[in-house]
């Protein structure tokens, strides 16, 4: 706005110099400001009305995916009119998002379903049927018997069968065990005690183990072999009063297969059997000069050795060594001591960190991380 139009033409120069010309430059700077107001006014007043525009759209979305999807409400599902669930839940399309699935219990149970950690049907221990998952209001989702009215919660199907967590809970706590979160962050994330959740992951631990040990790997190409103290540092500070807990390593150059088992002594009566029952006979076999290994060329293998105090490989046959070995237990030391550090069960943490190996490896997934979940949903629905 142009000011000096405002003020008369005898006091151009100074507006100040007579009472009309500084009311009306007064006036003009009031003006100027007030319109200010109003334009940012209207810009807020038309950026909340954009945004109510994007929720009322969102919202809008929502209700017509809900009105395509089956209602579980008491009112349609009910016994008396015989709608089961269980097919329901086989073919209910599941959203790409896994913490969408674990934020909904019908969700939940779709995907336990799918994934084989849940049947869809159970059968009655009255009348020997094959009975449906029904919902009800006050006892929630349930196999439903319709000629005996027996109910089972489904959360007594599982290995959770007296956990105090939900289904999406339960779901939540097997994919963070996955993950390999440690136990206490799992009970400060999952709101229960660590002794609980110590007591849960210990019965997968053992679970899996069992699972890798149905299959244990058999070696016949060139393997390196050595035992190796899982107490010890690096760096010594002091004596240390931990007792020694000696684990034996072998690995397949070619196959990159890994076996690691804690052995209570160090001595051949315990190494020796190990090595009859993993490596077949002709078996490369590559350890360092240690009479506890005995002469394994009596046994049907071929034996090389190196001396340990000269390096970790032969100085004449550089290909005599044990860097697979030591690359193996160094990464087994690493992923077990972010959980374990005192060794406890330490049998239970090598199996589990050989079983997720293997799966990492069989994994043809692009998401291996799902792979591996799912794997373990199916495993553990057939030990319920």
């Amino acid at each position: 706005m142009d000011l000096p139009t405002l003020c008369c033409s005898q006091h151009k120069s100074d507006i100040e110099a007579c009472n009309s010309c500084s009311n009306s430059h007064e006036l003009t700077i009031g003006l100027i400001n007030l319109n200010k107001k109003l334009l940012d006014r209207k810009k807020s007043r038309e950026l909340k009305i954009d945004k109510l525009k994007a929720i009322i759209t969102i919202t809008q979305k929502k209700l017509t995916l809900l009105s395509n999807n089956m209602t579980l409400t008491e009112d349609i599902i009910t016994p008396q009119k015989g709608i089961p669930l269980s097919n329901f839940f086989q073919t209910l399309s599941l959203p790409q998002d896994f913490f969408t699935i674990v934020t909904r219990e019908d969700l939940t149970i779709a995907f336990m379903v799918q994934a084989g950690f849940l049947l869809p049907y159970q059968v009655c221990s009255n009348c020997n049927i094959d009975i449906p998952i029904a919902y009800f209001s006050h006892t929630g989702y349930v196999y439903y018997c319709f000629d005996c009215k027996s109910r089972n919660k489904i959360k007594n199907t599982t290995l959770f069968y007296n956990s105090p967590l939900t289904l999406e809970k339960i779901l939540l706590f097997v994919f963070l065990w996955v993950l390999g979160i440690r136990d206490i962050e799992i009970a400060n994330l999952l709101e229960v005690t660590k002794n609980y959740v110590s007591t849960v992951t210990r019965k997968i631990r053992q679970m899996v183990g069992k699972k890798y040990l149905e299959t244990p790997p058999q070696f016949g190409g060139v393997v390196e072999l050595d035992e190796m103290d899982f107490i010890k540092r690096k760096i010594e500070i002091g004596k240390s009063k931990a007792v020694k807990k000696w684990v034996l390593v072998m690995t397949e150059r070619v196959t990159k297969q890994v076996y690691i088992e804690y052995i209570p002594e160090r001595k051949r009566e315990v190494i020796v059997p190990i090595i009859q029952k993993l490596c077949l006979p002709g078996t490369i076999i590559i350890t360092k000069q240690w009479a506890g290994y005995g002469r394994l060329e009596d046994l049907g293998y071929c034996h090389y050795t190196y001396e340990k105090s000269q390096g970790f490989l032969n100085p004449e046959n550089p290909q005599i060594h044990h860097s697979n070995v030591k690359n193996s237990f160094t990464w087994l030391k690493y992923q077990i001591k972010t959980k374990n550090r005192s060794g406890n069960f330490l049998q239970e943490y090598i199996l589990e960190w050989l079983w997720r190996k293997r799966e990492l490896n069989e994994s043809k997934a692009d998401n291996t991380t799902i792979s591996i979940f799912k794997s373990l949903l199916l495993m553990l629905a057939k030990t319920n």
